[in-house]
């Protein structure tokens, strides 16, 4: 706050500046940041919360049309394959035979489960119309350890998330 001092003879004008901050101010200033800060670092573990959903219904729907998509190639080609789940390197494999069609990677900090079907283990088979014959629950855990699955029912013309 300035203060004005003016000379009864009107020859100068002195002002006076006060320096400094008095401690309420400082205070109510440093108050102020924290409140800020507190409602940003909340703000922030919500963000990672809602990615995390958002990469486990992503992960989920990428392994669905993974799946589908390998059971049309076998149906395009007239020919049987495997989906390979391959839990060391965190990746789905579809192969024919000994040749590798097409693969996908699990999202970083997910950890694919094993996938135990009843005629086998860490394998779906394809016949060539594109029917899977094994029934099996794919399971993986998120950045949470949070554990996510996928059932696919045996004989099922079509998979989807429910």
């Amino acid at each position: 706050m300035a203060q004005v001092q003016i000379d009864r003879s009107l020859k100068y004008i002195k002002i006076k500046i006060k320096k400094g901050w008095t401690l309420i101010e400082n205070i109510v200033v440093i108050g102020i940041f924290l409140l800020l800060a507190g409602s940003i670092l909340i703000s922030a573990e919500q963000v990672v919360i809602h990615e995390n959903t958002l990469e486990v219904e992503g992960c989920k729907t990428n392994i669905l049309t993974f799946i589908n998509k390998s059971r049309l190639y076998c149906r395009n080609k007239f020919k049987g394959g495997d989906i390979i789940f391959d839990t060391i390197n965190n990746k789905i494999v579809f192969k024919i035979g000994t040749n590798y069609i097409d693969k996908i990677l699990l999202p970083r900090d997910f950890k694919l489960k094993d996938i135990i079907v009843h005629d086998g283990y860490n394998c779906i088979s394809i016949d060539k119309y594109g029917f899977i014959s094994n029934a099996c629950t794919i399971s993986f855990l998120d950045k949470f350890k949070n554990k996510s699955e996928l059932t696919i029912c045996v004989g099922t013309g079509y998979l989807e998330i429910k």
